[in-house]
């Protein structure tokens, strides 16, 4: 009976993390947290206070609250907002310029898609320990399965 539980999960786990990644992609946007705010307002603010003085008390005008994270947080968090201006600024370019462009999809990306880009870094950091615990532990049927609860 093991060896058919473990047989079964091995062939089919990387549609199963395929369809367990793409439900969470696709829920990201959707679910919010207030902390959420402050990470998309601190990615939008390092460029303008520059790294320097990010911490330093002249940067003390915030939307949400002072940054409280480490700067590889934030590196991301403005890496990601970066990333969504261009993405964001492309769609609207294909909006004003492509007549056929579906234009109800501009209010998603304006309001909810920066929520769901900043949740990605989390994503693909479990999808990858995700995998690092299947390939330890193909052998083992309850990692199997905490690999696949875990992602």
């Amino acid at each position: 009976m093991k060896d058919a539980a473990i047989e079964f999960i091995q062939k089919r786990f990387l549609l199963i993390i395929f369809l367990f990644v793409l439900l969470r992609i696709l829920v990201a946007p959707l679910v919010w947290h207030p902390d959420v705010g402050n990470h998309v307002d601190w990615g939008a603010r390092f460029y303008s206070y520059t790294p320097e003085k990010f911490y330093a008390p002249e940067s003390n005008v915030w939307n949400f609250t002072w940054p409280n994270q480490p700067p590889g947080s934030i590196y991301i968090y403005a890496f990601v907002t970066k990333l969504y201006e261009i993405i964001f600024s492309i769609v609207w370019f294909l909006n004003v310029n492509i007549s056929f462009f579906p234009s109800f999809v501009v209010p998603f990306f304006e309001q909810n898609f920066i929520y769901g880009m900043l949740k990605l870094p989390a994503i693909v950091a479990d999808l990858l320990l995700a995998i690092a615990i299947f390939k330890i532990t193909k052998s083992k049927v309850a990692p199997l399965v905490l690999s696949l609860i875990h992602i």
